[in-house]
């Protein structure tokens, strides 16, 4: 490698400077990688990360081994252990990032190059053990290559304990290589070879091979591309998935591989080859790290202008790039007059908004409002700019609150006060009261509105029973007119609780319909009012009969729970969701000894392992959807076929009219059995077993072998493999 000729920069740029005199690029490059620590540019998720991703690798691993049968029970023993150990490895890491710099947010994470090698073996070690089966049914060159990628990965990951295996590694993968020179997979690992191990740096082959992997991988990302299945292109984020060469995979890779070719570029000194790859990167996966990483390398090729836009986007979608930028002094943007001028802009945007909404705080007569404005004000100086806009969005969520309460307050003041100033609406109501009333309820609006609350429905409640009284007095109003004004409160009252009040099959139409036909009817006089009662009736009927309420049938099934507004909740299917099966199950009581007894059900729960899931009620949703992804997927020769568990016949259910079924957690499943909707009893023969076992299976799991279900009046918990029943539910 050439000495690269010196330059001076346009800008400051303070922490790497490959253009020194007498240095190499390479030099250049290691002694920026020992200079950067782990410290400095770390974030105290980058442990949390790395520590979730080995987690979910030993569950993997153990899967995969289970399945490709005891041949392999060897190799899955020491793989687990060797992850075992990086697990505790990475946590005692996590724990020092955490406590030297904790302030710094996960969304940094991707700055630190150092740690890159070390998320690469992660993600790859799932390869390690799958589908060897597979290479039974392909060309022997084919299972030559295969070989050597596996060879090469397990070197690669491995290296972690002994770097001198990158050498074995990158042997391996242009053994792979040589086989197949366009599969993208092994060219972006030799990519990282080349620019991470520190005994095989060489940017200019990592900018290569990166830029080879990424053009073949963009092709294939293309919708009319043909595309042909590769074992390897799994999604290696995630233990046990089916092979994916989904277009939106392949355009992730195809990103990695550009941003990755751009900093080899920017490595090598060529800024506008880094602006021209991250470009890409952008366009294939435009999240705000590859805008933030474009804007950098934007200031280094002395795109100014275009810089400060990416910069700006990228910092409105992830606040946290300020605080990077502003904490993290020595990165080569923070130098940057116009980079100073945009974060000052920013701050002082935010500090104004903070300001206004200090004094709208203070305007309204509330304690909490006071409280928020104080907080508002030791906002001001709060140094990270991302806990400043989370903050100042969430007190304007409770100003607003705050003020919507402090309107309803007054409206309801004003309105007593208008009823007592309204001479027509009595005659005998005590006149010093009446003015002592008024006053009273003017000084509400001066007080704040937590202890206004309790006077005001004192003084309502008062004034109602001294009207009530009022026009009770000595006959001074006949019944009939009582009558007539009491059926007008109702009316008038019936036409705000429309309002709020969900309909099951009325439309918007015939509601605002209803509505009208209800005000003409306060607007008819005394000698009208057989007409007013009549109609009112025949109207109060049709509301009833379809007002939302427990019990009827509604958006696809029957309502067994209604949230606070009145307006959502949640519905069960009227049958379950196909027709029950039978299979002979052998039991062995401690007691009774084995018997064999004929069980019912409709679909299994799902694989072993545990997936996560939750007993609450409102989780169900969820739930499900962990169940379909890592749950309900049997192994076959090249993929993962989907397996027809019980969450996954719920969302893969249409029924009157809806999709997006799902199966209930075990306390929104104890609810439909507690509503009556579930009507199965479960019979005891004499030796005491069930006779019948009408068990439904819940979405809530106990661990990685057994899942929760509910039989009508016990809750319990079986293998994931039994058979049981299935009753969906949605939310509406």
């Amino acid at each position: 490698m050439s000495d690269i000729t010196p330059s001076i920069p346009s800008f400051a740029f303070n922490y790497w400077r490959p253009w020194k005199e007498g240095s190499s690029v390479i030099d250049s490059y290691l002694d920026y990688r020992k200079d950067i620590s782990l410290v400095k540019y770390g974030a105290d998720s980058v442990g949390k990360y790395i520590q979730t991703a080995s987690k979910e690798q030993v569950n993997a691993i153990n899967k995969v081994g289970n399945d490709i049968g005891k041949g392999l029970n060897i190799l899955s023993f020491l793989t687990i252990e060797s992850t075992n150990q990086t697990v505790n490895a990475i946590n005692d890491l996590g724990g020092q990032i955490e406590a030297i710099f904790s302030k710094t947010n996960d969304s940094l994470s991707f700055i630190n190059r150092k740690i890159d090698i070390q998320i690469e073996q992660q993600k790859i070690s799932n390869l390690l053990l799958q589908n060897i089966s597979e290479l039974l049914r392909v060309p022997d060159s084919e299972k030559e290559r295969q070989h050597c990628i596996e060879l090469g990965l397990k070197f690669f990951v491995n290296a972690q304990k002994d770097t001198d295996l990158f050498a074995d590694a990158l042997e391996e993968l242009q053994k792979a290589e040589a086989l197949m020179k366009q599969d993208y997979f092994v060219l972006h690992r030799i990519g990282c070879i080349y620019l991470y191990a520190d005994k095989f740096i060489n940017p200019e082959k990592a900018l290569e091979y990166f830029k080879k992997a990424a053009k073949y991988s963009s092709v294939e990302s293309d919708p009319k591309a043909v595309r042909l299945v590769n074992v390897l292109t799994t999604n290696f984020n995630s233990p046990n998935s089916a092979v994916n060469n989904s277009i939106e995979k392949l355009q992730l890779l195809t990103s990695d591989s550009f941003e990755k070719a751009a900093f080899a570029a920017y490595v090598l000194g060529d800024f506008n080859e880094a602006v021209l790859n991250q470009n890409k990167a952008f366009k294939y996966n435009p999240e705000p790290k590859n805008q933030f990483l474009l804007s950098k390398y934007q200031f280094r090729n002395g795109n100014i202008t275009e810089a400060i836009e990416n910069l700006d986007q990228a910092i409105e979608l992830n606040p946290h790039f300020f605080d990077a930028i502003v904490q993290l002094s020595d990165l080569d943007i923070a130098g940057e007059p116009e980079v100073a001028s945009l974060l000052q802009e920013k701050n002082n945007r935010i500090n104004n908004e903070i300001e206004d909404k200090i004094g709208f705080a203070k305007k309204i007569k509330s304690k909490v409002s006071s409280e928020i404005a104080s907080h508002l004000e030791n906002l001001k100086i709060e140094l990270l700019y991302s806990k400043k806009l989370l903050d100042l969005n969430k007190k304007k969520e409770e100003l607003i609150s705050l003020e919507n309460k402090t309107k309803e307050s007054f409206a309801q003041i004003d309105l007593q006060i208008n009823r007592l100033l309204d001479r027509n609406q009595y005659r005998t109501f005590n006149e010093s009261k009446r003015k002592y009333l008024i006053n009273a309820l003017t000084e509400l609006k001066n007080i704040n509105i937590e202890d206004a609350i309790i006077p005001l429905n004192e003084i309502s409640e008062d004034i109602r029973i001294d009207f009530e009284s009022d026009l009770f007095h000595e006959g001074f109003i006949e019944t009939n007119e009582r009558d007539f004004k009491k059926q007008i409160s109702i009316i008038e009252e019936t036409i705000i609780q429309i309002q709020k009040t969900k309909f099951c099959n009325l439309s918007e139409i015939e509601i605002q319909e209803i509505i009208t036909e209800l005000k003409n009817l306060t607007c008819l006089n005394l000698t009208e009012f057989s007409h007013i009662k009549n109609k009112f009736i025949v109207i109060q009927s049709i509301i009833e009969k379809d007002k939302l309420k427990l019990g009827v049938k509604f958006a696809g099934g029957i309502v067994f729970f209604i949230d606070q507004n009145g307006k959502n909740g949640l519905v069960v299917a009227e049958h379950d969701i196909s027709e029950a099966q039978e299979y002979n199950m052998v039991v062995n009581h401690h007691q009774l000894g084995k018997n064999t007894i004929t069980m019912k059900g409709h679909a299994n729960w799902g694989g072993a392992g545990r997936i996560g899931t939750s007993k609450k009620f409102g989780s169900g949703k969820n739930n499900t959807q962990l169940i379909v992804d890592k749950a309900s997927w049997n192994s076959g020769f090249f993929s993962k076929k989907p397996a027809p568990t019980a969450a996954r016949l719920c969302t893969e259910w249409s029924h009157n009219g809806y999709k997006d079924w799902y199966l209930p957690s075990l306390l929104e499943l104890k609810m439909i059995f507690e509503k009556g909707y579930i009507k199965h009893i479960p019979k005891k023969g004499k030796n005491g077993l069930f006779e019948e076992g009408p068990c439904y299976w819940s979405s809530s799991e106990i661990d990685g072998d057994r899942a929760l279900y509910y039989s009508g009046f016990t809750e319990s918990d079986m293998p994931k493999d039994r058979i049981a029943y299935v009753r969906a539910i949605r939310s509406f």
